[in-house]
């Protein structure tokens, strides 16, 4: 009886043990048990409405649905700016945190630009997403991205079927145009790596800004347009949204860019006209700009007999007369009073994408629906797999239990999808087949052309229909004219004429390094110290910059870098030479401008230093422009066609308008700085002749303005050959170079070298006369002859000037000669107002402003007196007490007596002498000068009448 009840109770535990499961997995049938939440978010409402369309009336189906999902209520949640677009990371971030932590989710769909969806999946790596318009190639990696798929290609794959069409066409060069924001801009530099790379060569490219309000976008985007003109192409890619094809293509229109002749590329699937479409655009747009664009798409053909699909359209017509009539509230973004069938913001839109025709259905709503559902059925299969209920779904339990191959396999199930789609293995819409597109004549969409890809091999087979046609209505068969045989046009570093030309620039350059060399070399030689030597030898740095040019015109589209730095060798050389000039004029200016002035021992000078700092300023205000142009706003290198010649020559165009801005400035900088110089040379005419360069300096601005004439107007009567363009260029800017070398550096270079030979002979003439005339009391610094006096009445300014000397009447070198300079330097000098001893550089200028001047030797600060101010000159008695004063010479300056200590006799005799002889002159006492050479002079006096 025991062993009776053993086994009873055995069989019962048995059955327990078998029907327990079946009981845990009997699922409610209580819809408001669980709420799951699925997410639609999107940049605006406007791109949010016909996916919250679709997806609610996924969610709407389920819901009244038993056998599928039965013990939970689907709810659509919209966030339709908690992703707005914005590249800032932590911005994103914050938002995917705010969008994981909703309650219940169990999927979304992200209608954002790619760059978002990459940083916010890194965020919510869990959570099943699908997109229709995300792209990039990134988001196909599946170990950072494991729950992604899509309905949309690829930029990969779209730019591989680009490729293809224009190896079928047998196009070799092309121009890239892209919006420069978000994925778009990556998407264009991606384009113009990969097509090279594939023997089609990028002969330009265009960055569109996004339009800035006010004002027409055409306006802002025109010298684009204008370039590309330019540029002769005649095939074009446009990377963009759907919203940006019109305004690209009514630029083209306005521009003269559409035609026979022209074709327009864009991986684009369709073009959007909407009311914020002709707003920017200023007016409405013309459909008819869009016939002559190729759009790229998978194939959107739906199979010929579908009776899910017959069956669905009659479900979703019904939800659109539901919406307008009880959930308008919902869709912020439609305007329930608008008529126009193809208006964004119809109620209708969310149902056509082509003028009205009921067979075609948005995309927006049929694939987010489908989505969804494929969502909803891969979640209730896991539910049941597990033997749970919706409500693991909703506290996050099975979040590992569902993969991306599940759910592809349900998304690819014909007979359950509104619009059947194939994918690859990680989520991407399948590129086989991709579709070519265009507009007809009653702006329908048409199929013109099939490519078939290989996914795995990547091979393509392009095949294009007779209805395809070029711009102006052309047939496929037809040629399109202007595409020439490329002949490459460009200045070879291994061409002849290159050769002898580099070799003239080694020429030049060394000229102008070996002129600098000199004269730094010999800073304090006659006809170089008083030009400013290390301004001389800066503008020979100016010079050999400016040579450099020649090397910014030889290379071919490979050399980026020439383009990029082509403005830098003139636009700095000519900077520095003319920095120089300016410099050096007006410390002339400062200096002698104490001449007209009664002034006396005060300071009128510009310090080296001073002089420097102020051409390093405008150095680097000339480097600042530039180099802000090379990194952002360069020129680049690109093919321009050029019909007379039938070739194609490489030339430096710039990439946006503020390229043109930053080299008009440039321009403008230096031509003011043209002006400047010319301005300072007729103030500076009246200089002595050693400081007088009046002549180099009009002569150097003479020839830099004839050559930037000459240049400017051959660069504007229209395109050369790039041989052509560097052999003128190069003569032009070497020849200009030589002359102001031979200008400015040569001249001084040649006055110092005269001026030596003339120094040494004048050495042995004296040298002779000594050894001939050895104590001779005629013999300058001797002072052993009789003195003689002599005075000169100025009757105008009733002053009467007395020098007491001796003359010499027969022939001998003078130390002071009209227009020229006598110099002595350890000089010592006493003043009243400083009675300690200073070391000096006394410097005499004659004719015809007769200053005299001395500088401190110590700080190198020069002072000026000017002539007319000196009261009187004497050589002091000396003394046993005072033997310093044999070497003396007094000089008073109204009531300041200043006394300079020579280092001999001989040299304070002829410092006398050239005093006395620079008076003469200057108060025009010529009935003087013809009793002789006055010598050995002891005083030279200047008085009014009757003091």
């Amino acid at each position: 009886m025991r062993h009776a009840r053993a086994v009873v109770l055995l069989s019962w535990m048995a059955i327990w043990t078998t029907l327990l499961p079946l009981a845990a997995c009997v699922r409610s049938s209580n819809k408001s048990e669980t709420t799951l939440t699925f997410v639609v978010v999107g940049e605006s409402s406007i791109s949010v409405d016909p996916s919250f369309f679709g997806a609610r009336m996924a969610a709407a189906e389920v819901n009244r649905r038993t056998d599928i999902m039965p013990d939970a209520t689907i709810e659509v949640v919209r966030y339709p700016d908690i992703l707005a677009y914005d590249e800032r990371t932590a911005a994103v971030v914050d938002n995917a945190v705010q969008l994981c932590d909703t309650p219940g989710l169990i999927g979304s769909t992200m209608e954002l630009a790619s760059v978002v969806v990459i940083k916010a999946l890194l965020v919510c790596k869990t959570l099943p997403t699908f997109s229709i318009g995300s792209a990039s190639d990134v988001l196909s990696d599946k170990e950072k991205y494991p729950l992604y798929w899509r309905y949309t290609s690829t930029w990969g794959q779209t730019i591989q079927a680009s490729v293809s069409i224009f190896k079928y066409f047998g196009w070799t060069k092309t121009a890239v145009v892209y919006i420069n924001y978000g994925t778009f801009a990556r998407v264009g530099k991606l384009i113009v790596d990969v097509l090279p790379k594939n023997g089609i060569d990028v002969a330009a490219k265009v960055s569109l800004e996004p339009y800035q309000a006010p004002g027409r976008y055409y306006d802002q985007i025109r010298p684009s347009f204008e370039y590309l003109k330019s540029t002769k192409l005649r095939v074009f890619i446009i990377i963009g949204l759907d919203t940006d094809i019109p305004l690209v293509m009514m630029a083209a229109n306005a521009t003269g860019m559409i035609g026979p002749d022209y074709v327009w590329i864009t991986p684009q699937t369709y073009a959007s006209i909407t009311t914020e479409t002709e707003a920017m655009w200023g007016g409405p747009i013309d459909r008819s700009v869009l016939t002559g664009v190729s759009f790229l798409s998978n194939d959107q053909t739906p199979p010929t007999a579908n009776t899910y699909l017959d069956a669905w359209k009659l479900r979703f017509e019904a939800a659109v007369q539901n919406m307008i009539a009880n959930e308008a509230a919902l869709y912020p973004a439609f305007d329930f009073n608008d008529t126009n069938p193809m208006s964004e913001r119809n109620p209708l839109f969310v149902v056509y994408d082509d003028l009205g025709k009921w067979e075609v259905i948005a995309s927006g709503a049929k694939l987010t629906y489908d989505g969804l559902m494929t969502l909803i059925t891969v979640w209730d299969n896991v539910i049941n797999q597990h033997n749970t209920t919706a409500q693991a779904v909703a506290n996050g339990s099975l979040h590992d239990a569902i993969i991306l191959p599940d759910i592809l396999k349900v998304a690819s199930r014909h007979e359950q999808a509104v619009w059947p789609s194939r994918f690859t293995p990680v989520g991407d819409l399948s590129a086989d087949p991709m579709i070519i597109m265009q507009y007809n004549d009653n702006f329908d969409l048409v199929t013109v052309g099939v490519l078939r890809v290989d996914d795995e091999t990547g091979m393509s087979a392009l095949t294009v229909y007779d209805s395809f046609n070029w711009t102006g209505g052309r047939r496929r068969d037809d040629v399109p004219i202007d595409f020439p045989i490329v002949v490459y046009n460009a200045a070879k570093w291994d061409q002849l004429e290159t050769r002898i030309l580099l070799a003239i620039y080694a020429v030049s350059t060394l000229l102008c390094i070996a002129s600098g060399r000199y004269i730094w070399l010999h800073q304090s030689a006659r006809g170089i110290f008083h030009r400013t030597p290390i301004l001389l030898c800066i503008s020979a740095v100016g010079m050999t910059i400016a040579l450099a040019n020649t090397l910014t015109l030889i290379g071919g589209v490979a050399d980026t870098l020439r383009c990029r730095f082509r403005a830098w060798p003139l636009t700095l050389g000519l900077t520095l030479i003319l920095s120089c000039i300016i410099a050096k004029s007006y410390r002339m200016h400062v200096i002698f401008r104490c001449m007209r002035a009664d002034s006396g021992f005060e300071r009128h000078t510009v310090t080296i230093a001073r002089l420097l700092n102020l051409i390093g300023a405008t150095f680097l205000f000339m480097l600042a422009p530039l180099s802000l142009q090379a990194a952002f706003f360069p020129y680049v290198t690109s093919e321009v066609y050029i019909e007379s010649a039938d070739t194609y020559n490489l030339a430096c165009v710039s990439v946006s308008e503020t390229t043109n801005i930053i080299t008009a400035i440039l321009m403008i900088v230096l031509g003011g700085m043209l002006v400047t110089a010319a301005v300072f040379a007729y103030i500076n005419r009246i200089l002595p002749n050693n400081y007088n360069d009046v002549k180099e300096i009009t002569i150097s601005v003479y020839v830099i303005t004839t050559a930037a004439v000459v240049g400017l107007a051959q660069g504007y009567l229209g395109s050369q050959s790039a041989t052509f363009q560097f052999r003128f260029e190069s003569v032009l800017v070497m020849g200009c170079i030589m002359v102001l070398n031979a200008t400015l550096l040569g001249l001084p270079i040649l006055k110092s070298i005269r001026s030596r030979r003339a120094a040494n002979a004048q050495r042995r003439l004296v040298a002779k006369k000594m050894a001939e005339k050895s104590g001779a009391s005629d013999m300058p610094g001797s002072h052993s002859a009789q003195p003689q006096m002599w005075e000169h009445f100025d009757a105008e300014n009733e002053t009467v000037l007395r020098i007491v000397g001796s003359t010499a009447h027969q022939s001998r070198t003078s130390h002071v000669t009209r227009g020229n300079i006598y110099r002595s330097d350890k000089v010592m000098a006493l003043s009243t107002t400083s009675p300690y001893p200073r070391a000096i550089t006394l410097t005499l200028v004659s004719e015809p402003l007769f200053i005299f001047g001395f500088m401190d030797a110590a700080t190198e600060e020069p002072r000026y007196v000017p002539l007319k101010a000196i009261r009187s000159v004497k050589i002091p008695t000396s003394s046993d007490e005072l033997p310093w004063m044999q070497n003396a010479l007094e000089l008073q300056v109204r009531d300041k007596t200043v006394m300079f200590i020579f280092e001999s006799t001989e040299e304070r005799g002829c410092w006398a002498d050239a005093i006395a002889s620079c008076m003469i002159r200057h108060w025009g006492a010529t009935h003087l000068e013809s009793t002789g050479q006055i010598l050995n002079v002891r005083e030279v006096a200047i008085f009014q009448v009757g003091a």
